[in-house]
């Protein structure tokens, strides 16, 4: 897990992680949330740059909501505050929320 990639938007932090080179790798991505909670709970002494003043973002959908006239779509994201997680309207990704990226070792 790396990256201290700021507060970002979906998009932004999709390309950030998706952007990085480190350590010899360029295969770097947004968590899913199963991978999020791993890195959250095994930092929980601060040493993994979670706050407890941000959320962050997870690579998880959420199922959509379709109706006459509206689409939704959402994807998870972990509060720290306590390691729960909450579900965001990613309809523009516009929500601006922490990112840890992850790379498969």
């Amino acid at each position: 897990c790396y990256g201290d990639g700021g507060v970002l938007d979906g998009w932004a932090a999709k390309d950030y992680c998706n952007g990085l080179s480190l350590g010899g790798s360029d295969e770097w991505r947004v968590p899913n949330m199963v991978e999020l909670i791993l890195v959250y709970l095994t930092t929980l002494d601060g040493a993994g740059g979670f706050t407890n003043t941000i959320d962050f973002w997870s690579s998880t959908a959420f199922p959509s909501f379709d109706g006459p006239g509206y689409s939704y779509s959402f994807a998870y994201v972990l509060d720290s505050s306590d390691g729960s997680f909450n579900y965001y309207n990613t309809t523009d990704f516009s929500g601006s929320f922490g990112v840890r990226c992850v790379r498969t070792a």
